[in-house]
């Protein structure tokens, strides 16, 4: 089963390949010249070549240990007894066969939610939502861990936003990250930069990551905060602003990749970093 999933995810490459070329040897950033490629979600979105529900630990363990990425993305939300577990949507009707919000339910009731499987149903079964302790104790003991960026989902429609709650948030993100000693593979990155401050003020040491709406707000947000790096849409800048960013020490990771003309796009842009749904045809075109 494994092995036609891996054809599934390889095959693809052919299917994209054109005659675009990439010059490698030109690539400039702030990471010794190497793109990183980590996994969306773990392999990405559901899709016809890729049938892992996103987040699941089946997509986390086929990106990492299957497909050798360098790291994944994941969605993080809290539960109603203040555990950490891996979700993206707002509701647990959109992806799973359970009804409401993440904060509404225990973390043994969520892990009791199935995973809607539109794409490769004969394949995976069973696919359910998990704890980050999971993933972390999955990779714990491996001497190259892979590289975690946590995309915190902490808007709900079912709850109000406030401090209590950012604080909680807070606290509960950084005890794991200490108690697993992750802080040089376990990222934390969001798009409000007060939450990033609070997570800095629990624990300097937690790398914090700007989620960038544009170019020159990931520019004003990261010097003015002192924030190293950011996230930002392949499509919402350019090679000279990359540079631009590097020329000021702010790495730059790239989304917004799936096909071979977003893989080029963004490798001819010298990220230092790539959040991609299709990790094998990044990692050939990264190939010399």
């Amino acid at each position: 089963m494994k092995r036609a999933i891996t054809i599934l995810f390889f095959l693809q490459v052919f299917i994209f390949n054109s005659c675009t070329k990439i010059d490698l040897d030109t690539i400039s950033n702030l990471n010794n010249g190497k793109i990183d490629v980590i996994g969306h979600a773990g392999t990405g979105f559901q899709s016809l070549i890729n049938p892992y529900p996103s987040n699941s630990f089946e997509s986390i363990k086929h990106a990492v240990n299957g497909l050798n990425a360098d790291g994944i993305e994941i969605d993080i939300d809290l539960s109603k007894d203040c555990t950490i577990v891996l979700y993206h949507d707002q509701t647990l009707e959109k992806s799973t066969n359970c009804f409401g919000c993440v904060n509404q339910y225990n973390a043994s009731e969520l892990e009791n939610c199935e995973y809607y499987n539109q794409y490769g149903a004969q394949l995976l079964n069973d696919v359910r939502i998990i704890r980050l302790t999971k993933v972390l104790d999955h990779f714990k003991n491996r001497n190259i861990k892979p590289l975690i960026y946590l995309n915190l989902k902490i808007a709900s429609p079912c709850l109000s936003e406030s401090e209590e709650r950012e604080r909680l948030w807070v606290s509960k993100i950084s005890q794991t990250i200490q108690a697993y000693q992750a802080h040089d593979w376990v990222y934390v990155y969001d798009g409000d930069t007060s939450l990033l401050k609070r997570f800095r003020a629990a624990d300097p040491e937690i790398n914090i990551i700007y989620n960038a709406q544009s170019y020159g707000d990931a520019i004003a947000v990261c010097t003015k905060a002192d924030i190293g790096a950011f996230v930002i849409s392949n499509s919402d800048i350019t090679k000279e602003q990359v540079k631009d960013s590097h020329s000021k020490n702010i790495k730059v990771i790239i989304w917004g990749i799936l096909k071979r003309k977003d893989v080029v796009e963004a490798i001819n842009k010298s990220p230092d970093a790539l959040m991609t749904d299709n990790i094998p045809l990044t990692q050939q075109s990264l190939q010399k």
